[in-house]
This record gives C-alpha cells, sequence and structure tokens, in this order.
C-alpha cells in the first residue's frame, strides 16, 4: 500500500498549489455554512418582537437586513461550491492526465515485438485505466 502511494506521490507535488487551495475553499464552505441560520436568529429575536430592535434598528429594517443576510450568504455558498467543484475537476483531471503522458512515455520505451498485448488494449489501459487511479 505504502509503496504504490509513494509511486503516486510525484503527481500530488505537482497540484500541490490547488490542493492547499482546495483545502482553504473548503474550510471557507464550511465557515459560510455555519453562517447561513445567522440571519434568521436576528429576525426571529429581534425583528418579530415588539422589542426596540438590533442596535436602533427598525422591525423592518431587519427584516430587510435578513434577507439581504441570507441571500448574501446563499450567493457566496454557490460561489464557493462552483469553485470548489471546478477545482477538483481540474486537478483531479490534472494530475490523471500526468499519470496518462508518464504511461504512454512507458509504452513508448517498451520495444514494439516485446509487447505482450494488442495496440487496442495498450489505448485501453492508456485512456481507461489512468483514470481508475
Amino acid at each position: 500500500m505504502m509503496r504504490s502511494l509513494s509511486t503516486l506521490m510525484p503527481y500530488f507535488r505537482q497540484q500541490w498549489g490547488r490542493l492547499v487551495a482546495l483545502a482553504v475553499m473548503s474550510g471557507m464552505f464550511s465557515a459560510v455554512t455555519v453562517l447561513q441560520p445567522w440571519p434568521m436568529k436576528l429576525l426571529v429575536d429581534y425583528a418579530l418582537e415588539e422589542t426596540s430592535g438590533f442596535a436602533g434598528w427598525t422591525p423592518a429594517g431587519m427584516i430587510w437586513a435578513a434577507a439581504g443576510a441570507t441571500l448574501a450568504l446563499f450567493l457566496i455558498n454557490v460561489l464557493l461550491d462552483v469553485i470548489v467543484s471546478w477545482t477538483w475537476m481540474a486537478t483531479g483531471q490534472g494530475m490523471v492526465y500526468d499519470l496518462a503522458a508518464d504511461v504512454f512515455k512507458r509504452l513508448l520505451s517498451v520495444p514494439f515485438p516485446l509487447q505482450r498485448r494488442s495496440v487496442g488494449d495498450c489505448l485501453e489501459r492508456l485512456s481507461g485505466d489512468t483514470w481508475c487511479v
């Protein structure tokens, strides 16, 4: 198991920056998710009661602020989700393409008469099996 992981480490190292960015964006995504109930709390605590409001806001102003905060958190959440999904896709494809390029170099280094597999099988391994790793 460790040997197979050590052979894949160069592909992770090539994508190191994107993997760090994914970790940071995942933390931001979690923080935004934790903040999502906050506008509803402000709405229930300050806007729906007949109190003086929050920091001098009127109940109608609190309702609009809660609606705006909910919309803003939703849009930030969607934007982060799109960016994280795209970055995961690009990072994964980059690693797979690098692995496929190395497998192709290895296939080219083996003399053709010594190859035991057909050309179609080699192409399937090159295009299909690299995605399975």
